[in-house]
């Protein structure tokens, strides 16, 4: 009987692309977290993901661009992925802290190099200041629909400034982040993010 290969198939190209890309933003992702983005260099990225520096050019550019592919495809898809559309008002709401607390089993060390990293950027990060407020008027603008869809379909009390909410929903999440970058260990970030939702709940939900 003729022997079964034991060659290994050889990958593609966009295969090899995929894969060196994934490398080096798990280790963008790694070194910011630990050490913050303004300290976190070209040649650490590479060493870290078991290439050269030359690689994070090849693949991003620059160092900027890779924090834009962080922000765009780890914190955007994964983070805070698209809402269910058969949820109700209320529930979509409530889904968005469901996400985060979620992420703290599942994406925890994510969760705060995008914490690390929206802290710095007031002071380092001058190239996406426009991104970060052109994805706070998206956030706003999708939480106030939410909450108008809660109100026509019963399950938010009405009466509610949806945009002023929005506003709080991000600041209050912002106060919980900051307090948890304080003490990542010591800090109960998921009890935290627990006990909002249930405030909201109770908050928001039609008597």
């Amino acid at each position: 009987m003729p022997q079964e290969s034991t060659t290994t198939p050889r990958r593609t190209q966009n295969e090899r692309v995929k894969e060196s890309s994934r490398r080096l933003l798990d280790a963008a992702v790694a070194l910011i977290g630990e050490q913050g983005f303004n300290k976190t260099t070209v040649a650490q990225i590479g060493r870290r993901a078991g290439y050269s520096h030359s690689m994070v050019h090849a693949r991003y550019g620059s160092k900027t661009a890779l924090l834009e592919a962080i922000f765009r495809d780890q914190w955007q898809t994964r983070l805070v992925p698209d809402i269910d559309d058969s949820l109700s008002g209320l529930e979509r709401v409530l889904s968005q802290l469901d996400q985060l607390i979620a992420a703290i089993n599942d994406e925890r060390e994510l969760f705060r190099t995008i914490i690390v990293l929206s802290f710095e950027i007031p002071a380092h990060g001058e190239t996406m200041k426009p991104w970060y407020r052109e994805w706070f008027e998206r956030y706003y603008a999708r939480m106030a629909e939410n909450l108008e869809l809660g109100e026509r379909d019963g399950t938010i009390r009405p009466g509610l400034d949806h945009r002023a909410e929005a506003e709080r929903f991000v600041t209050y999440g912002s106060g919980l982040c900051f307090m948890w970058s304080l003490d990542w260990d010591g800090y109960d970030m998921k009890r935290a993010l627990t006990d909002w939702r249930a405030r909201l709940a109770a908050e928001y939900a039609a008597e």
